[in-house]
């Protein structure tokens, strides 16, 4: 008995190498088939033009505008959603005339990414449906231009998907 618990530590090697080999399968089948695990589009321009970033935080500072979302259920189809933002300039008074664009993508699923461009409904309102279904976590990154002045803005917010109500 003494000789078998003497010699144990022969295998240690073995368990080590499988080990390896089970962690490196692990790594490879996860890397291949995992959704949603995606890279920032465009990272790299970003930490390199981080000049640029801080630049257009000290913009966002100057001008100080507001952008309030909201989430509410597509009157056409309650199926869906549709987002409206209402800008504001630092003094409270609606943002017209601007171009308003969005990129939306769930948190959860970052590879789904949609860019669009929600119209004015006036009063500094503008909305959109959202292109695609997903509940859970929503990152919002939004870009208004007006004029040569460009403000940017991201929020998050979480979304649940009900059944439509039945007219019955």
């Amino acid at each position: 008995m003494r000789s078998r618990l003497a010699n144990r530590w022969v295998l240690a090697p073995f368990a080590l190498m499988g080990l390896s080999v089970t962690m490196a399968s692990i790594t490879v089948v996860t890397a291949i088939n995992a959704r949603g695990m995606t890279a920032e589009p465009g990272y790299d321009v970003k930490a390199a033009d981080w000049n640029a970033h801080r630049a257009q935080i000290a913009t966002n500072e100057r001008l100080r505008w507001s952008v309030t979302p909201s989430l509410d259920a597509d009157p056409s189809d309650r199926s869906s959603a549709r987002l409206r933002l209402d800008l504001r300039d630092k003094h409270g008074w609606p943002l017209d005339a601007a171009t308003v664009q969005v990129e939306a993508f769930p948190v959860a699923r970052a590879d789904r990414r949609a860019t669009f461009t929600l119209a004015p409904i006036g009063d500094g309102g503008y909305h959109a449906p959202l292109p695609f279904r997903h509940p859970g976590r929503w990152e919002f990154r939004v870009r208004v231009e007006r004029g040569d002045e460009v403000y940017t803005d991201v929020f998050e917010r979480t979304l649940q998907w009900h059944r439509p109500e039945s007219d019955a």
